[in-house]
């Protein structure tokens, strides 16, 4: 299946499962043509629920993109936007909630993110950390709590060959 930059238009007055399972059929080169149609569209589109549906086709193309190899090209306007949308005065929690997912999605992608989408990004989920409501407010200490936001978003993407050990243990 190829993706073409129209398609994006005929998928929109279709279900939200619709969307989602067109992006899971997308492959490699046609996810991130899809990925750079869905940023430039999401910064035009007004309706709401036009962009809860591209931000959850966002959200869902880069699932299935491997951890670090997401090209900067198609990651710096994609968190750039998604930063946006986070912060914006104008959108809905649920679409807020849904690009708060995709951003933390994305910086597991990039493989690299200039410092000033860094600072975006870090100010976003900083913003996120103050949210009137819980489940932005939670996702966001969570995923960055702030003493950690800085480092976190500051480090490179992990090289090839790397290993990551997970810890979890409760100190009483």
């Amino acid at each position: 299946m190829s993706w073409k930059a129209t398609e994006l238009d005929a998928l929109l007055p279709r279900d939200v499962d619709d969307i989602v399972e067109r992006g899971r059929a997308l492959g490699g080169k046609d996810r991130t043509a899809a990925l750079r149609d869905s940023i430039v569209r999401l910064e035009t589109s007004a309706e709401p629920l036009d962009r809860l549906k591209i931000v959850l086709f966002v959200q869902t193309l880069l699932t299935f993109v491997p951890d670090g190899k997401l090209a900067s090209a198609a990651a710096e306007p994609a968190a750039t936007e998604l930063s946006n949308v986070v912060v914006s005065a104008s959108d809905p929690e649920e679409v807020k909630r849904s690009a708060l997912s995709a951003l933390a999605l994305l910086l597991l992608k990039a493989t690299e993110l200039k410092s000033s989408t860094n600072t975006r990004i870090r100010e976003a989920f900083t913003a996120s950390r103050d949210s009137r409501d819980p489940e932005i407010r939670d996702f966001a200490q969570r995923t960055f709590p702030s003493d950690r936001v800085h480092t976190r978003l500051s480090g490179s993407a992990p090289s090839e060959g790397s290993r990551v050990l997970v810890i979890h243990g409760r100190d009483k």
